[in-house]
């Protein structure tokens, strides 16, 4: 059994659909991603709004594949 209740993205478990950039696909400023990376090792994934992590894991990704070029 799925606990939901851990989830960080609800909807996403409901309804099975894929997690994606939001509608405006809205890039995080360089504000925004300090304070993130700053959350995340203080508290945890937890305090992360689930919209902000996907904008968030987009960086992470394009910065990775920047990284291996």
């Amino acid at each position: 059994m799925l606990d939901i209740g851990k989830s960080c993205c609800y909807d996403c478990i409901v309804t099975k659909k894929p997690m994606t950039l939001p509608s405006k696909g809205k890039k995080l400023s360089t504000n925004e991603i300090k304070s993130i990376s700053i959350a995340l090792k203080d508290v945890g994934i937890r305090a992360i709004h689930p919209e902000k992590m996907e904008s968030f894991a987009d960086y992470l990704v394009n910065k990775l594949k920047e990284k291996n070029k």
